[in-house]
C-alpha cells in the first residue's frame, strides 16, 4: 500500500494544469513475431520491457476520451513515446517518427507534443499509438496529457527544459568538470582526480544520450555503452568518495573493485542474452555500492571537522536518495516517462570537487603565506646576525687600521720630528748660530708634533674640523710673523671612509704650504678658502698670500723637499695640487675628490 502511494506520487511528473486531463485507461494490442495478440486493458504508462521482456515487437495502444467542445483547439503531450511511433486521432495522422527497422533510431527520449487539426476532434474520440519497440531499449507510451493546446504546449516546454535543455547543460558541466579533474591528475598524479575525471566523462556520455535520436552504435551495442557508463561512473565516484574520506581500503574497496571490473561483462550479458532482469539486478548492486559508500562518507563526515568531507557526505546522500527513487520508479514499478532525478543530483559531486579545489587552494595559499612569513622571519634574523657580524668585523678592521695608521704616524713623527730635533741639537752646539734660528727650529718641531697628535684623532671625514685644528696650531706663529689670515670655510660634507693617514697627508700638505708662507714669502696678508664644488663632487682648499713668490717648477725651492713631499702626498690622496706663484703672491690650490655616493 505504501509502495503504491509512493509510485503514484513520483509518477505524476506533469501535474495537470487547469483544463487539462491525464488518461490512464487504455487498451493494448501487442504484436510479436508478426502475430498480433488480443486487446488487453492496461493502466498507463505502458512499459514494453516490463510487459514483454527483452524481445522486439509492436504495440498498438488505444485511448478513448470524450470532448466537451469538439471545436476547441486541443493539444496532446507525451513525456515519452517510442522507440518509433505513429500517432493517429480518429484515423487522422498527427505525427510519426522512425520506421522501426533501423536499430540506430530511438525517438523515445524526448517529450512529444501534437496539436489536433480542426475538424478532427469529435465528441467521442479514439487516440491510436503504434509503437515499434526494441527489446531492452525502454520503449513504451507515457501517460498522455490532453487539454487546451496553449496550456498543454506550456507543459511541453517545461518538460523539454527538464529532459532536453537541462540534460544538455548537465552533460556539458560533467564533461568540463571531468576534463578539469583529468588535467589536475596529469599535473599531480593523484588518484582522487583520475577517478573523478573518468567518472564525470562517463556520466556525460550517459546524460548526453537523451539528446541524440540517432545513436552512434546500433542497438543493443549502444545500450551496453550507456548502461556500462552509468554503472562505471557510479563505481568510480564511489572510489573517489572513499579516497576523499581516507577509507579506500578494506571490504568496501574490494567489493567496489569487483563491481567495477564485472560491470561491462554483466551489462553486455543482460543485453546480448535479452535478460532485462539481469540488468536490473546489476543496477541494484551498483546502488548497494553507492549506499555503502554513502554510509562511510556520512560517518567520516560526522567525525571529521573538515567541511569538505561534510559536503561530500551531503552529495553522496542526495545522489543515493535520487538513485533509489529512480531504481524504484524505472525498475521495480512500471514507470515510464519520468525524469531521472539522479542526473540532477549528480551535480552535487561537481560542487564537492569545486569546493575541494577551492579549499586546497586556500590551504595551500595559507601554507605558502605561513612559509613565506617564517622564511622572512628567518631571513631577517639571518640578516641581523650577518649585519652584526659584518659590523663587528668592520669595527675590528677599522680599529686595526687605526692602530696601523697610528704606527705609521709614529714612524713619520720619529723620522720627521726626530730629524728636526737632531738638527736643532746640532745648531745649539754651534756657538756661531743665533739663538733665534735655534728657536725657530724648535718651534717648527713643536708645531709638527702638535699636528701629528691632531692627526692621530679620528675626525671621521670632517675636513672642516681638521682645518680648524690646523688654524689653531699655527695662529700664534702667523701672529708672531705679522701675517693677517682671512679664514673662510663653508659647510663641507663628510668624506666617507676617511682614514688617519689621509688626515695626516692633508695636514702636512697645508702645513708645508704655511711653513713656506711663514719662512720665505715675506707676505703680510694671507687667506684660506675651503668650499664644496657640487658640479665636481669635490672639496677645494685654496691658500693665497701677497708675498714675493717663487718658482713652483723648482723641485728644490725654498722648502727644500717640501714641494715634492706636497705632490707625493696629494697623489696619495688622489687630489689635484696646483701651485701658482708670481712676484705679487702665491696661490696653492688643492682639489680633493669625494667618494661616489
Amino acid at each position: 500500500m505504501h509502495f503504491a502511494w509512493i509510485f503514484a506520487l513520483v509518477n505524476l511528473l506533469f501535474v495537470p494544469a487547469f483544463g487539462t486531463t491525464v488518461i490512464r485507461d487504455a487498451e493494448v494490442i501487442v504484436e510479436k513475431a508478426g502475430v498480433p495478440g488480443r486487446p488487453v486493458s492496461v493502466k498507463l504508462p505502458f512499459n514494453w520491457d516490463t510487459a514483454q521482456g527483452g524481445v522486439d515487437g509492436k504495440a498498438r495502444v488505444l485511448i478513448r476520451f470524450p470532448a466537451d467542445d469538439p471545436h476547441a483547439p486541443l493539444g496532446i503531450l507525451f513525456s515519452r513515446l517510442g522507440n518509433a511511433y505513429e500517432v493517429r486521432l480518429n484515423g487522422v495522422l498527427l505525427g510519426a517518427k522512425g520506421s522501426g527497422n533501423d536499430s540506430h533510431e530511438d525517438y523515445s527520449k524526448q517529450p512529444q507534443f501534437f496539436k489536433v487539426p480542426e475538424g478532427v476532434l469529435q465528441e467521442k474520440n479514439e487516440l491510436s499509438i503504434l509503437v515499434h519497440a526494441q527489446g531492452g531499449r525502454r520503449a513504451g507510451v507515457s501517460i498522455p496529457v490532453i487539454g487546451p493546446a496553449e496550456e498543454v504546449h506550456r507543459q511541453y516546454e517545461d518538460a523539454y527544459r527538464w529532459r532536453v535543455s537541462g540534460f544538455l547543460a548537465l552533460s556539458i558541466v560533467s564533461a568540463v568538470l571531468g576534463g578539469i579533474a583529468l588535467l589536475l591528475w596529469l599535473r599531480q598524479r593523484e588518484p582522487l582526480y583520475v577517478y573523478y575525471g573518468v567518472g564525470e566523462i562517463l556520466w556525460a556520455v550517459l546524460v548526453s544520450d537523451t539528446l541524440a535520436e540517432r545513436t552512434l552504435l546500433p542497438w543493443p551495442w549502444w545500450g551496453i555503452v550507456v548502461f556500462s557508463a552509468y554503472a562505471l561512473a557510479a563505481a568510480l565516484i564511489s572510489k573517489f568518495s572513499l579516497i576523499f574520506v581516507d577509507r579506500h581500503a578494506g571490504p568496501m574497496k574490494t567489493f567496489g573493485d569487483w563491481h567495477a571490473w564485472l560491470t561491462i561483462p554483466a551489462v553486455a550479458a543482460s543485453f546480448l542474452l535479452r535478460m532485462p532482469a539481469l540488468l536490473s539486478v546489476w543496477l541494484g548492486i551498483t546502488l548497494l555500492v553507492c549506499i555503502g559508500t554513502a554510509l562511510i562518507a556520512v560517518v567520516e563526515g560526522i567525525r571529521s571537522r573538515e567541511l569538505e568531507k561534510r559536503v561530500l557526505a551531503v552529495a553522496v546522500i542526495a545522489t543515493c536518495i535520487a538513485a533509489t527513487r529512480d531504481m524504484l520508479y524505472f525498475r521495480v514499478f512500471p514507470g515510464f516517462g519520468g525524469v531521472p532525478w539522479v542526473r540532477y543530483a549528480w551535480v552535487a559531486f561537481g560542487v564537492t570537487l569545486a569546493w575541494t579545489i577551492a579549499e586546497r587552494l586556500r590551504k595551500s595559499a595559507q601554507a605558502i603565506a605561513s612559509m613565506n612569513q617564517d622564511l622572512a622571519h628567518r631571513l631577517a634574523e639571518g640578516e641581523a646576525k650577518l649585519a652584526a657580524t659584518y659590523a663587528a668585523q668592520a669595527e675590528t678592521q677599522r680599529n686595526q687600521a687605526i692602530i696601523e695608521e697610528r704606527q705609521r704616524l709614529t714612524r713619520d713623527m720619529h723620522d720627521g720630528l726626530g730629524s728636526q730635533l737632531l738638527g736643532a741639537l746640532q745648531l745649539s752646539q754651534n756657538p756661531e748660530i743665533a739663538r733665534d734660528v735655534i728657536t725657530a727650529h724648535l718651534r717648527e718641531a713643536l708645531d709638527h708634533l702638535k699636528l701629528t697628535v691632531d692627526a692621530m684623532q679620528d675626525i671621521e671625514g670632517d675636513i672642516a674640523s681638521l682645518l680648524g685644528a690646523l688654524r689653531y696650531r699655527l695662529s700664534e706663529r702667523l701672529d708672531a710673523a705679522g701675517i693677517r689670515l682671512a679664514w673662510s670655510v663653508d659647510p663641507l660634507p663628510a668624506v666617507g671612509g676617511w682614514t688617519l693617514q689621509q688626515s695626516r697627508d692633508l695636514q702636512m700638505i697645508l702645513f708645508e704650504a704655511f711653513s713656506n708662507l711663514l719662512a720665505h714669502s715675506g707676505a703680510s696678508n694671507a687667506s684660506l678658502r675651503a668650499e664644496y664644488l657640487g658640479s665636481e663632487h669635490a672639496i677645494r682648499v685654496q691658500l693665497s698670500d701677497d708675498g714675493k713668490g717663487f718658482n713652483p717648477a723648482s723641485q728644490d725651492g725654498p722648502g727644500g723637499h717640501g714641494l715634492s713631499n706636497m705632490r707625493s702626498r696629494s697623489a696619495r690622496l688622489g687630489a689635484a695640487l696646483d701651485i701658482q706663484s708670481s712676484p705679487t703672491g702665491t696661490s696653492v690650490n688643492l682639489l680633493l675628490p669625494l667618494p661616489p655616493v
